[in-house]
């Protein structure tokens, strides 16, 4: 090869730009999820994205039917990347393994949560959950960075105590005698100026 061929080649090469493979990318955002049993339907990275270490773009997808987003940073001019799910996946069964020993320590009790399908959340969410012997609703409430707490629901913690219930009811009745009218001021009270 002569050496104005051999440099139309370096120059063409030096021109032609490596193109990071988008496809394995979002395969990997892809069998990551599916690692956390989420049932991921679709993932798309951008096609026209170069190798540079420390570049990030966002991929989107879809899982149970709702949209998610994953942040994508390359970790070297190779087209090697990390990513990171822009949310938290909310597994019920992993819930109950998770927190269900902690929920009955000392109580012999067990919970058992809704089994709903493995879905990605981006803000707050509610998971129903019960928690039997002592029988007691609680919801498992996720914060906006997936962090759980458990929360009680329902039951006789919601409904009016009897003695509470009376005094609504007294609210209502007449004052005795030697009370003052609800408009009237009482003896240590001065009336606002009208």
């Amino acid at each position: 090869m002569n050496r104005y061929a051999l440099y139309l080649t370096m120059l063409a090469a030096a021109g032609c730009s490596k193109k990071l493979d988008n496809s394995k990318v979002e395969a990997s955002i892809k069998s990551g999820l599916e690692a956390k049993n989420v049932k991921v339907e679709s993932v798309s990275c951008p096609s026209d994205k170069s190798p540079k270490k420390g570049d990030t773009f966002d991929c989107t997808g879809k899982a149970g039917g709702k949209p998610f987003t994953v942040k994508v940073e390359q970790t070297d001019d190779n087209g090697a990347v990390k990513w990171t799910l822009k949310g938290y996946a909310v597994d019920s069964k992993a819930v109950v393994a998770k927190i269900g020993p902690e929920l009955a320590k000392g109580t012999g009790a067990t919970l058992t949560c809704a089994d709903v399908p493995v879905t990605i959340e981006t803000g707050p969410y509610k998971l129903d959950c019960e928690l039997k012997n002592p029988d007691a609703k609680i919801q498992i409430v996720f914060a906006a960075d997936g962090s759980m707490s458990a929360v009680p629901v329902g039951g006789a913690a919601d409904e009016p105590k009897p003695d509470e219930a009376k005094h609504d009811e007294a609210k209502h009745d007449e004052p005795k005698a030697d009370e003052p009218k609800a408009d009237e001021p009482k003896a240590d009270e001065q009336a606002a100026p009208q």
